[in-house]
């Protein structure tokens, strides 16, 4: 089940999401320095950015589905279609980000605790939960200061994203969610190199998978 070709899907995944994650982050804190019209030009460094980050959220989709579809069936609370596909449901997505990585960093880490070799592989929950928390208040707060700035929305739009307090947490967001991308990454490569050496693994047994709602570690 578990092959070399593994690795090298994981490592393809990981790589393309990062390159595809450094460009918008790019576009978006620098791009906005350099208008000399943002009123017009604004709207082109968006379309760039908002194609740039629609590419690096498939990336980064395939790569949570294959980290997923690394753990053993009865060591995960979900299916790796269901934990990408149930993203894409309205309102029900803000409840499932955490089963998708909160719950992947737990599952993980349980199976890791199995492994002699995975102990330095395991995710952090709380990045996990960062990863999440961070862009909701970032859309929250924005919106909330375009809200009381609307009869001047383009002027304002500009001078808050191009302001020094906005790069910082727009920065602090990228960074967050790229170690998440790499802890993700590392400890399924982890796992795989595991389940290479220990064919016969004990993990591969059925074991009882926690429910969704169990959340019973700290992060």
């Amino acid at each position: 089940k578990y092959t070399p070709k593994d690795i090298s899907v994981l490592n393809f995944r990981f790589f393309m999401a990062v390159a595809f994650y450094v460009l918008p982050w790019a576009v978006e804190t620098f791009g906005w320095q350099f208008l000399e019209y943002p009123e017009l030009e604004g709207y082109y460094l968006d379309f760039l950015n908002a194609l740039l980050s629609a590419v690096w959220t498939v990336f980064a989709l395939i790569l949570l589905h294959k980290c997923w579809a690394v753990l053993p069936p009865d060591w995960a609370r979900t299916t790796p279609g269901r934990a990408v596909g149930f993203l894409f449901i309205p309102v029900f997505n803000i409840y499932w980000m955490f089963q998708a990585q909160v719950g992947l960093a737990t599952d993980m880490n349980r199976a890791l605790d199995k492994t002699a070799s995975g102990q330095n592989a395991k995710m952090s929950r709380a990045v996990a939960i960062a990863s999440i928390v961070l862009p909701c208040l970032y859309v929250i707060v924005y919106s909330v200061l375009l809200g009381i700035n609307h009869e001047q929305l383009d002027v304002y739009d500009y001078e808050l994203r191009s302001g020094a307090p906005y790069l910082v947490f727009n920065t602090a967001i990228y960074i967050i969610s790229l170690v998440f991308a790499w802890q993700m990454w590392r400890a399924a490569k982890a796992l795989v190199l595991y389940f290479i050496e220990q064919s016969d693994s004990p993990l591969l047994s059925p074991v009882p998978a926690p429910h969704a709602d169990d959340e019973h570690e700290t992060p």
